[in-house]
């Protein structure tokens, strides 16, 4: 068990070095061109479209070049004439690969990567842009965790219906990773200690005492990912 943990410690550092080197603030003229202010490291997860495959719920399974846009919240794939799109028919679509790194959809929250399995839960991974101003947002809030950004004079929300933003100078994004924890029967849920306690509920003083003496900050992406390491390896 200990060798899993120690070797979850070392894929949470080699799989970070990419997401380390972008930015977390950007600040956007309401209605300006993305590809023009953000780089493509910035917007995507991966370095570039990786060989992937899309699976549904019905057997059938489409191979694409893949990558997830953290400014749209999704992944997307290069068709034909080479321009990215957006994948269809979302809500009959079961798994998909990027490359090696495995994603799944769920209406509430959009596609979201699958960032280790740990017996009793997998973790779930959502890289996004949430739009920051004078109001504060909350941790998990529905808002926030879903918001897909399609141009600086409107976004997408959480239903999926379109909404304007308000004519400011200046439109101010952070990038942000929300977690979930998955249990084994799909059900989400956001990864917060109460959640973690009850589905590891038979080493519930064990994870307490690891959190207590690491001070485990579930917003926090190295204190999460030591935490499933460790969880899993009970």
């Amino acid at each position: 068990m200990k060798s899993i943990y120690a070797f979850a410690l070392l894929s949470l550092i080699c799989g970070n070095l990419f997401a380390q080197a972008s930015k977390d603030v950007y600040r956007f003229k309401n209605g300006s061109d993305i590809s023009k202010i953000m780089s493509y490291r910035d917007r995507f997860q991966f370095e570039k479209f990786e060989d992937g495959a899309v699976m549904f719920r019905g057997g059938k399974v489409t191979k694409a070049k893949l990558n997830y846009s953290v400014v749209h919240g999704e992944v997307m794939f290069i068709g034909n004439n080479r321009d990215t799109m957006l994948l269809n028919d979302k809500e009959f679509i079961k798994n998909i690969m990027v490359g090696q790194t495995p994603f799944i959809y769920h209406k509430g929250h959009g596609h979201m990567e699958i960032a280790g399995d740990y017996g009793r839960a997998r973790l779930g991974r959502k890289l996004f842009l949430t739009r920051m101003g004078n109001e504060r947002y909350a941790a998990y809030d529905q808002y926030s965790s879903s918001s897909a950004i399609t141009s600086f004079s409107s976004f997408t929300n959480v239903d999926g219906r379109v909404q304007v933003l308000e004519g400011n100078d200046r439109v101010i994004l952070r990038r942000r990773t929300n977690f979930y924890l998955i249990d084994k029967n799909d059900h989400i849920y956001p990864a917060t200690k109460g959640r973690l306690l009850r589905l590891y509920s038979s080493h519930k003083r064990k994870v307490n005492e690891f959190m207590k003496a690491n001070n485990t900050n579930l917003e926090k992406e190295t204190d999460v990912m030591k935490l499933m390491a460790f969880c899993g390896s009970l």
